[in-house]
C-alpha cells in the first residue's frame, strides 16, 4: 500500500516495499528520498527480469543476428525488450540527417514515408507534405482495400450514362405527390404538362 493505503501497481506485481512501509502522510511520501530509491530499485528488478526473459532474449538475438549491428541494442531497449525499429526507416541519426539534406548529399531518392522526417509541417514540409504527396495516390494504393463505403463507389466499374437504368419506383404517384407538395398555392401557373 502507499502512504494513503492503496496498493501500488508495479509491472505484473504488487511493491513488497510499499506493502511494508508505514503510513505516512502524502507530504512526507513525496519528499521521502530513502522509500523513493527502493521503489525505484524494485521497479529496476522487474525491468532486468522482463529483459533477461528467455523468450526476450531470443528475441533480442534474432534481431542482432539479422541485422548484424551491436547498436541496435540501444534502440531495443528503449523500446522494451523485442522491440524492432521500422525496416523502411534507415538507422542514420538526426544530425546526419539534417547534415545530408543542407548539404544535398543524399544517396538515395526520397520515398514518400521519408518525407515525415524532412522539414517542418509549418513550411510545407514534414508531415505536411507527406499527407500531399498521399492525397495523390488512390484509396488502394494508400490503404491496399477500401475502409469505408464511399472509398468504394468508383472503385466498381464505372457505368456509361447510357447504360443508366431508373428504378422502378422513381416516378410511382405516391413519390410525385409527397414530394413535390404545393399546399394548396399557386405559384407557376400554366406551366406545360409533363
Amino acid at each position: 500500500k502507499d502512504c494513503l493505503g492503496v496498493y501500488v501497481q508495479v509491472g505484473a506485481h504488487c511493491c513488497p516495499l510499499a506493502q511494508s512501509t508505514p503510513r505516512r502522510t502524502a507530504a512526507m511520501a513525496a519528499i521521502d528520498n530513502t522509500w523513493n530509491k527502493l521503489l525505484t530499485e524494485s521497479i529496476i528488478k522487474e525491468e532486468r527480469v522482463r529483459w533477461n526473459h528467455p523468450a526476450n532474449t531470443a528475441r533480442r538475438s534474432n534481431a542482432f543476428r539479422g541485422s548484424g549491428e551491436r547498436a541496435l541494442d540501444a534502440l531495443l531497449s528503449a523500446r522494451g525488450p523485442g522491440g524492432f525499429r521500422s525496416q523502411s526507416t534507415s538507422c542514420r541519426s538526426a544530425a546526419v540527417r539534417f547534415l545530408e539534406e543542407k548539404t544535398g548529399t543524399e544517396d538515395k531518392a526520397v520515398t514518400t514515408r521519408d518525407l515525415l522526417y524532412r522539414g517542418v509541417s509549418h513550411d510545407g514540409q514534414g508531415r505536411a507534405e507527406y499527407l500531399h504527396q498521399r492525397r495523390k495516390c488512390g484509396v488502394m494504393e494508400r490503404y491496399g482495400a477500401t475502409l469505408t463505403e464511399t472509398q468504394s463507389y468508383d472503385l466498381a466499374k464505372s457505368q456509361d450514362a447510357s447504360e443508366y437504368i431508373a428504378s422502378p419506383n422513381c416516378r410511382k404517384p405516391i413519390i410525385q405527390r409527397s414530394f413535390f407538395r404545393t399546399m394548396g398555392v399557386d405559384t407557376y401557373k400554366d406551366l406545360p404538362a409533363v
